[in-house]
């Protein structure tokens, strides 16, 4: 017999496969139809096909251009391509239609960090947190901004808070112990060092983090 995962797997890509020709199907018919089109594009990003989710975001952009999660799903894309001034743009766009969307202000935390714009980037990663203090990859990017601009103490609360989120992340746990050993105190920073991983997650093997919402 067929090992399950793998049959799951392959069920999940026909699953998403149909769902997309459903969906194009559904378009092709209602050709200016937001959500049929919001939908879509984020089939296509599960299915890795990001070009098409862009072109789609394009259009439903072009057909209703006022909707904030448009514009910051597009920024995404565009960040992930390496266009940041679009992307910058486009965030910049969904942060004037919503100014109290996490994901936006950390997305344009992103592209400010990548510009090494560390003042900009500081300042939207805070807003991020402001508004959702559990936003753990928005801590982690915070801590890293901090790393890079020597400012110790700011890296270390950080990665404690995200810690604070998911006790459990060894990534997390390797880095901040990283940063308590660089601060002088390698006692202190034993414990997060030999924090367990496994081979599939191992931190050791990342130097950055950059999720984008």
């Amino acid at each position: 017999t067929e090992d399950l995962p793998v049959l799951k797997r392959d069920y999940q890509a026909q699953g998403l496969q149909s769902d997309i020709a459903c969906h194009e199907k559904l378009l092709r018919d209602e050709p200016e139809q937001v959500f049929f089109m919001r939908y879509l594009a984020s089939l296509y990003k599960l299915a890795g096909r990001f070009a098409d989710a862009r072109t789609v975001l394009e259009d439903c952009i072009r057909v209703q251009p006022d909707l904030a999660h448009t514009h910051n799903d597009l920024a995404v894309i565009l960040a992930n391509e390496g266009e940041l001034e679009q992307a910058i743009t486009h965030v910049r766009r969904a942060l004037e239609l919503d100014p109290e969307q996490p994901a936006g202000h950390y997305n344009l935390a992103n592209a400010y960090r990548e510009r090494k714009q560390w003042k900009e980037a500081i300042r939207h990663y805070e807003r991020a947190i402001a508004l959702q203090p559990a936003f753990v990859e928005a801590h982690i990017n915070l801590s890293i901004t901090f790393r890079d601009i020597g400012r110790r103490d700011r890296t270390i609360q950080h990665f404690r808070q995200a810690l604070s989120i998911d006790p459990d992340d060894a990534w997390t746990h390797f880095n901040l112990g990283k940063a308590i050993q660089a601060a002088g105190r390698p006692r202190e920073a034993l414990g997060h060092l030999a924090w367990p991983t496994t081979p599939e997650k191992d931190p050791r093997d990342q130097e950055s983090i950059a999720r984008h919402m």
